[in-house]
């Protein structure tokens, strides 16, 4: 964004500097006042025109192409300059027709595009006008009309070329807050998948060694060495997102820490592992889908027995979690809470699918397909391990 304001920021120091330059045409008519065979009224009335003339369309010309949308254009500038210039040209010759160029290019610069080219067209037909009235011959009106229409078009242009740089700020502005936005999305996602298992397993692991304690002191020592296991892991894991370099999960890693995670909830766990090794991208995805539905289990199910299935063949990978709990009369992310969310923004940016709902024969069904190579010749519209 700094290079396109610094892009900005240039043009407008150029166009600003092209103003000033400009304003020695006005040599021309200030010659005249002095030199120019004038009574002093008329020396007077035309440098009271001039000041006027230059108040009113230096400051309206400087903000010109750099001006607000929402702020109005300056019509009675435009309109006053337009008439002091045909009014100063007819009253004190020719030369003073400079003025209605400049009132060309502030027209130009001063109006949007579309009203802007036919406001500039008007002004070079005054300038034809005065020329006429002043008895100019036809090549001089041809000349001044000309010249006038030519200023006035290149500050239309310059003004499109303004405003294209201003919609170029404003949507790098937009990109700059919608990857901010993403990010913090990202970081919550994974926080949420990161510390929702490892904490309800800390919960769950807690809550057996502390009824384990008189009855079996060493399974209870067991269960917090696995507890201080599974929180370094957990920090570990908090630290990698958030300096945003975690690493893919492993499928393997993913399916051991369910079978514990399941036992210590006194969960019966019938896990079928690959047969073979995945892409890495397909891995995590599914390695992900283990430990959201795994953690859902643990929380809100409340079910006895869990079958997990990891299932390939030559274009899918399929992870399939079936327990006996309550299933979709459950809560949290059972009902579709924040985990199974995330799940699905995963999955559907990975082409595949996910099903989660109610089992036909109750309890709870989990189920995530992905393709494994080129996602244009992978059918994921079912899932299904054996479908």
């Amino acid at each position: 964004m700094g290079a396109q304001r610094e892009g900005t920021s240039r043009l407008r120091l150029y166009w600003r500097f092209s103003v000033l330059i400009n304003l020695g045409f006005l040599g021309y008519p200030g010659y005249d006042l002095v030199a120019g065979q004038h009574s002093t009224a008329a020396r007077v009335a035309g440098g009271v025109g001039l000041v006027v003339f230059v108040v009113l369309y230096l400051p309206a010309l400087l903000a010109g192409p750099f001006r607000d949308e929402t702020e109005p254009a300056p019509v009675p500038h435009i309109v006053a300059c337009a008439l002091l210039a045909a009014g100063l040209s007819v009253g004190m010759g020719l030369t003073w027709t400079t003025l209605l160029v400049y009132t060309s290019q502030l027209t130009g610069a001063a109006l949007r595009r579309s009203p802007g080219v036919p406001a500039v067209v008007l002004v070079a037909v005054l300038t034809a006008a005065t020329h006429s009235w002043m008895a100019a011959g036809l090549p001089s009106v041809a000349w001044a009309a000309g010249y006038t229409l030519v200023v006035g078009l290149y500050a239309v242009a310059f003004r499109w070329i303004a405003e294209t740089f201003r919609e170029l700020d404003r949507a790098r502005s937009e990109l700059a807050r919608l990857a901010v936005a993403e990010e913090r999305l990202r970081f919550a996602r994974d926080l949420h998948d990161l510390l929702g298992h490892s904490l309800s397993v800390i919960a769950l692991k807690s809550e057996l060694a502390s009824r384990l304690l008189d009855r079996n002191p060493a399974r209870a020592g067991a269960e917090v060495r696995d507890i201080e296991a599974v929180s370094r892991q957990a920090l570990a894991e908090v630290r990698e997102a958030v300096s945003g370099y975690r690493g893919s999960a492993d499928l393997a890693a993913e399916l051991r820490r369910a079978r514990s995670a399941l036992a210590a909830a006194g969960v019966a766990a019938e896990i079928d592992e690959p047969a073979a090794a995945l892409p890495p991208d397909v891995e995590a995805l599914l390695a992900w889908t283990v430990r959201e539905g795994t953690t859902n289990i643990v929380r809100h199910s409340g079910a006895s027995r869990v079958t997990i299935r990891v299932c390939t063949d030559g274009a899918r990978a399929e992870v399939e979690l079936l327990d006996d709990g309550t299933g979709g009369r459950g809560t949290g992310d059972q009902a579709g809470g924040n985990g199974l969310h995330g799940l699905a923004e995963r999955v559907t940016a990975a082409a595949g699918a996910l099903e989660a709902g109610a089992a036909p024969g109750g309890g709870f069904r989990l189920a995530v397909r992905v393709p494994k190579g080129d996602v244009r010749k992978a059918d994921v519209r079912t899932t299904g391990c054996g479908s």
